[in-house]
């Protein structure tokens, strides 16, 4: 995402536009994906990093949706989902609960996904 500091010509973002339309190619065609914070710098030259915070997803479903999903999802794809220092805490909670192996399941929601 890019976002103009305030006072900057509205032609930066044209110019912006322009590079990323560019260098699409180096953006899809890579062999072995490269970490998300090493991506502007392949864009521009001059770039700088502001800022970075992390990303949440907020939810707004009840409880049982939202049991319904995660009893629904394997392992694997909960790790996938989770931060490292949480992993390892989840491990033990799957094993405990059946959680992620897809044998345990809840009863049909009344609200969809």
């Amino acid at each position: 995402m890019a976002q103009l500091l305030p006072g900057s010509p509205p032609q930066l973002i044209r110019f912006i536009r322009k590079r990323i339309i560019q260098r699409q190619k180096l953006l899809t065609d890579f062999i072995s994906p490269l970490p998300l914070m090493d991506l502007p710098g392949l864009m521009f030259d001059d770039i700088e990093t502001v800022g970075c915070s992390p990303l949440q997803h907020f939810c707004g479903c009840s409880k049982e949706s939202l049991l319904a999903m995660l009893f629904s999802l394997d392992i694997d794809e909960l790790r996938q989902a989770c931060k490292p220092e949480i992993q390892s805490r989840w491990s033990a909670i799957a094993a405990a609960t059946n959680i992620g192996t897809n044998q345990r399941r809840l009863p049909a929601c009344s609200k969809p996904f």
